[in-house]
């Protein structure tokens, strides 16, 4: 997922993320602030977990967890949001 580019007062960028397979989607694509958001991993064939954990840091170096959870045969999701504004990270 490629990061977004100029950010404003009260915007969110989330950092590429690093798959060997399948895509990892944040929406909506540039989050505000305390907005909700949902984010949406796509898995290739396999067995999918019932739940599974995403490391969630800030750009202040704050670091939270967030349960997806399986939502089809390849699909996960959670819904989260983001306290502090700038380039977060998803591992």
């Amino acid at each position: 997922m490629p990061a977004a580019g100029a950010v404003g007062s009260g915007a969110v960028v989330v950092a590429p993320v690093a798959l060997r397979s399948g895509s990892l989607r944040v929406s909506p694509d540039l989050p505000v602030v305390g907005a909700r958001v949902t984010v949406l991993l796509r898995l290739p064939g396999g067995v999918v977990p019932a739940r599974a954990t995403l490391d969630l840091a800030s750009p202040t170096g704050v670091h939270r967890r967030v349960t997806l959870v399986r939502v089809g045969p390849r699909a996960m999701r959670a819904t989260t949001h983001f306290a502090d504004d700038g380039l977060w990270t998803l591992r």
